[in-house]
């Protein structure tokens, strides 16, 4: 009997790394609770890929496992479509893209209760169905059994429909894409070279003909597209932003937890106070963002792993329809993770069934091998012939590390006055002491960092912003002048110098640099926030609030100017003591209507003609 165990070693190693990076990611989240649900989920995960990897001894009982884990998801799946009606309701904000059609349909197939039943959210039934259909397909393509193909075919149909119900394009994307992959392989395997390469190069010309006209054509000129197109760039968005806050954490992660994410983005990717996204909808930003480097290693490892295994198993074995379709729904997450990740918002349901599939695709593989004839089974091989690209690939890391150092030193010192910082701001009940203490430890942490690396844009940015938040703007525009030079497109380093400008007054400059943010910045409207509470009696800094109300005026374009902000304006200046502006003020509320009583007695308070 075959060692087949070695074979899926490398899988078994990263599956420990990822938990290990779990724990670490725990450990650095500042809030613990819902931490500490995406670290039970991270566990259970792990628990459930040795359980399926390794637990079965015999094909029967690891193909049994395959087909009872479909039929229960399938099962999951009629629930779904029974509730749909209720669903549809419940979750009206998600549905209220879902067209008239395919929501007509759903309804009037429902046939439970109207309830809120809890876990059947249609993104994480569109996650789970992508994993199991390929199962339920490769049971109606098995070669025997009767009984099990009609099954299969039940459940094939029961799953296509409840994906459709869904409207989850992105999992429709997935299983195609998935599916174009499996094809390509096979072609590849099957055909002879010439005609393998012309039915792969056929696939790679359609996909690549469909972006292409997609781009080209553009949404309105596509019917059907418009939300797709808006809904990319609202994601391509998230994935940008996300991915500047990773920059800023790049070896620990801002820790595990749906809170976790939800308050660091708004406080330092958005630099707003109120939560708007509770995960980067994405797999792999995700797994960065909450586990840092090592998470993001793992998942590395684990994919490459993986699908090594597979092409080993499909050279050595004679895997079953089955096999193949284990690996094909993984396959189908994994392009799905590209536009959202349930497993970070829903991890104890999730997390466990998404290493579920790659258990599964292990002891199916490992059946395959150890069923293959001898001849044509897992030969060995000397370990040597790993040593030298071995030696290469390590001999490459440590150049890349040593041309890299300054980098990679103030990354780490940037981390760890960006963890500092977080604490200060985001962790409760902590005495002013405490977080002035956690203030002055991210501070020194971004000084060094500048003075390992003074481009270093995420250091300039963070230090910059932290000393707008103390008060300290004069200090902050260059700092924030070099971050926006490096990082054009980082939101936090557009509002951050803008506002550092806005305190300073330098209007005209603010108000250039925070034209540049997207509408959905509502930007005026928190410029009027700032100037309400600048002019307050408790903050009682009129100067500052002038700025702020001069900057919104600025920014709004060929708009008439509006008599009574200016006249507050220019109030605002006399009660700081600058008459010229405050001149300047009152004669552009006069200029708009001349009877504005406020305006003209403040022109006469200044000793000017009314």
């Amino acid at each position: 009997m075959q060692r087949t165990w070695l074979n899926s070693l490398p899988i078994t190693f990263f599956v420990a790394l990822f938990v290990i990076s779990g724990y670490l990611g725990w450990q650095t989240a500042y809030e613990p609770v819902t931490a500490q649900i995406m670290f039970n989920g991270i566990v259970l995960a792990g628990g459930a890929y040795l359980l399926v990897a390794y637990l079965p001894s015999t094909s029967w009982l690891t193909r049994g496992a395959a087909v009872l884990l479909t039929l229960g998801l399938t099962v999951y799946t009629l629930l779904f479509i029974g509730h749909y009606a209720a669903l549809s309701d419940l979750y009206a904000e998600d549905y209220g893209e879902t067209p008239d059609v395919i929501d007509n349909i759903g309804r009037a197939t429902s046939f439970l209760a109207q309830a809120e039943p809890d876990r059947l959210h249609p993104n994480t039934v569109s996650t789970i169905i992508e994993l199991v259909l390929p199962l339920a397909v490769a049971l109606v393509l098995a070669r025997k059994g009767l009984p099990l193909r009609l099954l299969g075919l039940a459940m094939t149909l029961i799953l296509l429909y409840g994906l459709f119900l869904t409207y989850s394009r992105g999992s429709w994307i997935g299983v195609a894409g998935a599916l174009i992959i499996f094809i390509g392989a096979e072609a590849v395997r099957r055909l002879p070279r010439g005609l393998a390469t012309v039915v792969v190069g056929g696939l790679g010309t359609i996909i690549l003909l469909g972006v292409i006209g997609f781009l080209i054509l553009g949404p309105g000129r596509l019917p059907g597209f418009e939300f797709w197109a808006s809904t990319a760039d609202s994601r391509l968005t998230l994935y940008r932003n996300s991915l500047y806050m990773a920059y800023d954490y790049p070896y620990t992660g801002i820790g595990l937890g749906s809170e976790t994410f939800a308050w660091n983005y708004a406080t330092f990717a958005l630099l707003i106070q109120n939560r708007l996204l509770w995960y980067a909808h994405n797999l792999f930003i995700s797994v960065w963002v909450a586990q840092g480097l090592i998470g993001l290693i793992a998942l590395t490892g684990l994919l490459i792993s993986f699908y090594a295994f597979v092409i080993h198993v499909i050279r050595r074995g004679k895997p079953d329809a089955l096999f193949h379709g284990a690996w094909v729904g993984v396959t189908a997450g994994l392009l799905h993770g590209f536009t959202d990740a349930r497993q970070y918002i829903e991890p104890i349901w999730l997390m466990p069934l998404m290493l579920t599939g790659f258990a599964l695709t292990v002891a199916l593989g490992r059946t395959a091998l150890r069923e293959a004839p001898a001849e044509e089974g897992v030969k060995g091989g000397s370990p040597l012939r790993w040593l030298v690209p071995a030696g290469v690939g390590i001999a490459l890391v440590i150049g890349l590390i040593a041309l890299n150092r300054n980098l990679l030193m103030a990354g780490w010192y940037t981390n760890q006055g960006a963890l500092a910082e977080t604490r200060a701001v985001l962790m409760p009940e902590l005495t002013e002491d405490q977080r002035e203490t956690y203030f002055q430890q991210a501070s020194d942490w971004y000084e060094q960092a500048l003075n390992t690396d003074s481009t270093y844009s995420p250091a300039s940015r963070r230090a910059g912003n932290l000393m707008v938040a103390r008060g300290q703007y004069e200090q902050a525009v260059p700092l924030l002048e070099e971050a926006v030079q490096l990082q054009s497109t980082n939101p936090a380093a557009i509002k951050g110098l803008g506002l550092a400008y806005v305190w300073v007054g330098r209007v005209e400059d603010a108000a250039r640099i925070l034209a540049t943010l997207p509408p959905s910045a509502n930007i005026r409207q928190e410029l009027d926030s700032w100037a309400t509470w600048r002019g307050s009696a408790e903050r009682n800094e009129p100067l500052l609030a002038a700025y702020a109300w001069e900057t919104e005026q600025s920014l709004k374009g060929a708009e008439p100017d509006h008599a009574g902000v200016w006249a507050i304006i220019g109030n605002l200046y006399r009660q700081a003591g600058q008459p010229d502006q405050a001149r300047a003020a009152f004669e552009r509320s006069l200029a708009a209507d001349p009877n504005n009583t406020q305006a003209q007695e403040g022109l006469a308070a200044l000793g000017g003609d009314s």
